[in-house]
Parts: C-alpha cells; structure tokens; sequence
C-alpha cells in the first residue's frame, strides 16, 4: 500500500478553470491517499479539499471522498471506475478543525 498527501500547484490538475464555468477551483489538496493492489486489480481511495468561488464569486470549500478502481490490460494501467463516495461544504470552522486533526493510519 501506498499513502500520502499530494496538493496541487495552482493552475495544474484540479486548480485550473473551467472552459466556460461560472465558477473557478482556487486549490484542490488532496489526503490520504491509499493505494492497494489485487493482482490485476488496484483500489485508489483518498479524500480532497476543494476551494473554489460559485458562480456569484463567493468562496466555498468542499470535501470529497473518492474511490477509483485500476485494471491492469495489456501491460497498461486503467480506469476502470471512479467513485464519489460522499461530498460535503464545509463552514470556516467545520474546515480549521478537520484539517488540524491527524489522520488515522492503518
């Protein structure tokens, strides 16, 4: 198994605009990234914390947990599945205690 913690660069992966969104990723941190492997078969778990401003410009944080799903064809790793397992907004304060409480590890 493989864990960490990734955050991406503004203007990369997640912290890009939208073509033609009313509403911008600021930063998308991503946690506790766990990564397991069935033969053939890979299971990605891992939650992530999205700023972003709505279509007002008014500024939000969102919490999502995610589960992605890999099979190994021909040599080359794929998608198979991505999953949403849940999705949250989070209030200032909901979000300064979250991100000061240590994670559980296996």
């Amino acid at each position: 198994m493989v864990f960490g913690t990734f955050r991406s660069a503004p203007g990369s992966l997640g912290a890009r605009p939208r073509a033609n969104a009313k509403w911008n990723v600021l930063d998308a941190r991503y946690e506790n990234l766990v990564l397991q492997f069935f033969g053939e078969t890979a299971l990605l778990t891992y939650r992530n914390i999205v700023k972003e401003t709505d279509e007002k410009g008014v500024p939000t944080t969102w919490l999502y947990t995610w589960a992605d799903v890999w099979v190994k064809e021909d040599g080359e790793w794929k998608v198979a599945a991505i999953y949403m397992i849940d999705s949250k907004k989070l209030a200032m304060d909901t979000l300064a205690v979250w991100l000061t409480t240590p994670l559980s590890g296996p």
